[in-house]
């Protein structure tokens, strides 16, 4: 079946609608998802301007926390549908994704999340609070279980304030320690270095998407959705974060 239960929020709430022209985007974090959210926020609400495609007039809080339905209008993300609804769209609209390297995206996510300088309440959160209790938790786990050899040699110091998480040690806490042995405030499911697999059901026999581009690819991949929808402004490009 579909790995569902440990993401921060499930596969029906990544699913941005654009229901004028039939199609359907996966978010994937790490991989232009911010700058997409973007374009279908803009095109859900009238209220909106194509201003808002340059995020001066987007607060973060809605693109980062697509979630809260009260941001979204016009059934603009999946979540909002009935279940029939969802089964209709999700079997006849264009549907994409975009993807990246998974080591890349992780240490995008590192970098960006903990040692950003952005000082947004978004940032602030993962540096002071997520930070903190995977500090907490790979310390206990180093005491209480035979670690691998990479996270007991990487850098680390919880009594700094913010604490630091060296990025050896942030790969082996992420890559080789099983879900199983972390708490459950940081289990390695935060969409932001989470495996992009389960994230959009990529290899689910019930989705299946017309087109997957590759954040490496850049403005490429980026102008054949927007000449594929007919969208006739400029891909975003806001950059939220100090590190691609």
């Amino acid at each position: 079946g579909d790995t569902q239960t440990n993401l921060h929020y499930p596969f029906e709430k990544r699913i941005f609608l654009a229901n004028t022209e039939k199609i359907a985007y996966c978010a994937i974090a790490k991989a232009f998802s911010s700058n997409m959210k973007r374009i279908f926020l803009y095109l859900s609400d009238s209220s909106h301007s194509a201003q808002d495609l340059r995020g001066d007039n987007a607060p973060l809080q809605q693109i980062h926390y697509p979630h809260q339905q009260n941001f979204w209008k016009n059934g603009s993300v999946l979540d909002h549908l009935p279940k029939e609804e969802q089964d209709r769209v999700m079997e006849s609209y264009f549907k994409f994704i975009f993807v990246r390297d998974p080591l890349k995206k992780v240490i995008s996510a590192y970098r960006d999340k903990f040692y950003g300088q952005s000082d947004d309440i978004f940032h602030a959160y993962f540096r002071n609070t997520i930070a903190a209790a995977m500090c907490r938790d790979i310390e206990r786990y180093k005491q209480e279980f035979s670690a691998p050899s990479y996270l007991m040699e990487g850098e680390i110091d919880c009594t700094r304030q913010p604490v630091f998480i060296g990025l050896q040690t942030f790969l082996a806490w992420v890559v080789l320690v099983p879900i199983e042995s972390k708490s459950d405030s940081n289990r390695n499911d935060n969409p932001h270095w989470a495996p992009s697999l389960p994230l959009c059901r990529i290899c689910s026999p019930s989705v299946k998407f017309d087109f997957v581009g590759h954040f490496e690819e850049g403005d490429g991949d980026t102008k054949d959705i927007l000449d594929h929808a007919k969208w006739d402004f400029p891909f975003p490009n806001v950059n939220d974060t100090q590190f691609d």
